[in-house]
């Protein structure tokens, strides 16, 4: 597969995971709980299974890191400064949001959840130190079957050990595992488009293995009341992961819907950052001043109109913004021509 070729599959599994998070938190609990309706909790249910894994999967698939000062330098202008930006802004906002806001919240709680446990923004949090951290795992492992190794002795772990939220352990642990799946499925989709393995049967036999693994550990959990642990939400997630990969690669989607996945790939990020704004200004005008109380509509606006108001920024206004921009994590017009540099 060309770097090209690859990187229009990445961000259009990222453009997934980014439009599945963002319908994931449509489904709102204030001031109208359609969480708890039955449809509503079985969609939010599938999405959380996998939209977060997706995320890290594909930082695996792309990781790339010869010079770590430089690296480490890209991750913070990328990921830390919108993080510290929005963060704070988001602690300010719990302060003194008064009714707009779901949970109100002390500067001094925000800006200690901030520091030290992920803030509103966990997912960069967490993904900062992985990248921090997976240069120096890259150097001890020596191999990528070594790293193999210790994610699957991560998962293993958290089956027998409750880690400490503090600096996020637990989280890094837990994704830690996806990040080096996807170092592996990185080359496998590089050899299975090179060498066209991919014949018809073949992926009609992954993506029904695949979704009777799912099925099955659902019916665990449902039936036998038994919530997964590590392993089998790793296998579960997987399992999602690899069927949307079929899909993405081989079913005739239309222009329209491949421009509108890579755009979300591409403003993934910025769809992250302005998802819990963008909620509360949607929920506000839906719920409060137009008093609707239908879960469709709620859903349908709170998604539809994130995902357009989010896109129209990041295409037409911050790009001639600079300081805005960069605290949003917006590379640079020409930034990164190596594909393998990018996410």
């Amino acid at each position: 597969m060309t770097v090209h070729r690859r990187m229009e599959v990445v961000d259009r599994l990222r453009g997934l995971a980014a439009a599945a998070m963002i319908l994931g938190h449509s489904f709102i609990v204030y001031p109208v709980n359609i969480a708890q309706v039955p449809w509503c909790s079985a969609i939010q249910h599938f999405i959380y299974t996998f939209h977060m894994e997706l995320f890290f999967v594909l930082a695996g698939v792309v990781y790339h890191c010869t010079d770590y000062p430089g690296f480490l330098r890209k991750k913070a202008e990328r990921i830390l400064l919108p993080y510290v930006f929005f963060g704070v802004a988001a602690v300010v906002l719990k302060a003194y949001g008064g009714r707009a806001v779901n949970e109100s919240e002390s500067i001094e709680a925000g800006m200690l959840r901030l520091l030290l446990y992920g803030g509103n923004y966990w997912f960069l949090y967490v993904l900062f130190l992985l990248f921090f951290l997976f240069p120096w795992i890259e150097k001890l492992c020596k191999s990528r079957k070594k790293e193999l190794l210790l994610g699957a002795g991560l998962l293993l772990l958290q089956e027998v050990i409750q880690l400490p939220d503090l600096l996020m352990v637990a989280y890094c642990v837990y994704y830690l595992p996806y990040f080096i799946a996807g170092r592996w499925l990185g080359i496998g989709w590089e050899r299975a488009w090179e060498e066209k393995e991919a014949g018809k049967k073949g992926r009609i036999a992954r993506i029904g293995a695949d979704i009777l693994l799912y099925v099955l550990i659902e019916l665990v959990r449902i039936f036998g009341e038994l919530e997964p642990g590590a392993v089998l939400k790793f296998i579960r997630g997987m399992a999602v992961i690899s069927v949307l990969y079929e899909l993405l690669q081989w079913l005739p989607l239309t222009s329209a819907v491949r421009r509108m996945l890579t755009d979300c790939g591409k403003f993934s990020l910025q769809l992250y950052l302005f998802n819990g704004y963008l909620l509360t200004i949607f929920r506000v005008i839906i719920c409060q001043l137009l008093g609707i109380r239908s879960p469709f509509i709620i859903v349908m606006g709170i998604w539809i109109g994130n995902l357009v108001i989010t896109l129209l920024v990041c295409n037409y206004l911050l790009p001639y913004i600079p300081l805005l921009r960069e605290c949003c994590g917006i590379r640079r017009e020409g930034g990164h021509k190596d594909g393998k540099k990018r996410g």
